[in-house]
């Protein structure tokens, strides 16, 4: 009898099978539910070009920064979210399932990038450089007409860079055009950036600059380039001089080129790393003002009296006794790169002020 009613509830509801199975789809169709979401927010901060992730995502965080307060927000008015219970093994929260989220993303829409490529059948390639951190990398873009007939210009790839060399950075085009197959479509232009790197000179200096940081036991640090309208960029990269000299003068001794032995023999001389020197005292006095500038709302009378500071702090140091206290900072960082010292010329007996 309990064989029976087993077999009489079996033709009702269907037998176990049919229930696991029933169950099995209604559970992935809930995953597929929940991932579409997942999927959207993603697409979403990286249409926008918004970080997904942040340095404090724990539970008791205030802010658990984009991605997660973008799902609070939708779990606050989604009932589905609000009903669905992912399981702890595959929640797709993780910075690890949003960099595979992302990465999908990305292969789509290079694909539709190189579709719209070949249609054209032909193009332009550009390609310039984007450091990441200590990182050389190749950004490559491509410039090509789709079939709307309205020019585009779409980024392809960072490409990782072994070397500085034009040779190296043609073998990082020509890679990037075959992996994604358009090699042999016509390319009818090429614009590069950052043309310094093609110079020799440069791209021994930059292959010799690590090297010797490691040899000489030095913390590694980026030379920074001068910038000639941002004044406040300008102590950075003297800064970066100063704390990379030994560094810089063993790179130029060992490249052995013209330029940069001639650079080699201005940098040996005691009064560049004076004036250098100088120029860091006195930039590090007039940064703070110009950060003040360069705010969104400026107050005027703020910005008046912080200028009358300034100008008497840098007064002030228009003595013997500052001049002589930077003299003494230079012949310190000559003796320690073994630089030797030239004539600064007699030097003024004045009184201070």
């Amino acid at each position: 009898m309990v064989a029976w009613m087993s077999y009489k509830a079996s033709k009702v509801h269907g037998d176990v099978d049919e229930r696991l199975q029933t169950a099995s789809v209604a559970e992935i169709s809930e995953r597929r539910e929940y991932l579409c979401r997942i999927i959207s927010v993603t697409a979403f901060l990286a249409k926008q070009g918004i970080s997904s992730h942040g340095y404090s995502e724990t539970d008791d965080s205030s802010n658990q920064k984009n991605f997660l307060e973008c799902m609070q927000l939708l779990h606050k008015f989604h009932p589905f979210l609000q009903r669905y219970k992912a399981p702890a093994s595959c929640t797709y929260l993780s910075s690890y399932s949003q960099n595979e989220l992302i990465g999908c993303c990305s292969t789509e829409v290079t694909a539709q990038i190189i579709q719209e490529v070949k249609e054209s059948k032909m193009f332009e390639v550009m390609a310039d450089e984007a450091k990441d951190g200590h990182t050389e990398q190749l950004a490559v873009y491509v410039r090509y007409v789709p079939p709307d007939g309205n020019i585009k210009e779409s980024f392809l790839c960072l490409k990782k860079l072994d070397g500085y060399g034009a040779g190296v950075i043609t073998n990082a085009v020509e890679q990037v055009l075959v992996s994604n197959n358009i090699a042999d479509l016509k390319v009818v232009a090429q614009t590069y950036d950052g043309a310094a790197v093609m110079n020799g000179s440069v791209r021994d200096n930059h292959n010799q600059f690590p090297a010797v940081q490691k040899e000489l036991h030095i913390e590694q640090r980026e030379l920074l380039q001068i910038s000639n309208t941002r004044w406040s960029c300008q102590l950075s990269s003297v800064i970066a001089l100063l704390e990379n000299f030994p560094v810089v003068m063993k790179s130029l001794q060992k490249i052995r080129r013209p330029t940069a032995l001639g650079l080699h023999a201005k940098l040996s001389q005691l009064p560049v790393v004076y004036l250098l020197v100088g120029l860091k005292k006195l930039l590090g006095i007039t940064e703070g003002f110009l950060k003040v500038l360069q705010k969104e709302t400026v107050d005027l009378a703020q910005a008046v009296h912080y200028k009358s500071a300034v100008h008497d702090t840098v007064v002030s140091q228009r003595t013997a006794k500052a001049a002589e206290k930077i003299r003494a900072t230079t012949k310190a960082a000559c003796e320690k790169n073994n630089t030797q010292e030239s004539s600064l010329g007699p030097r003024r007996k004045q009184e201070d002020g």
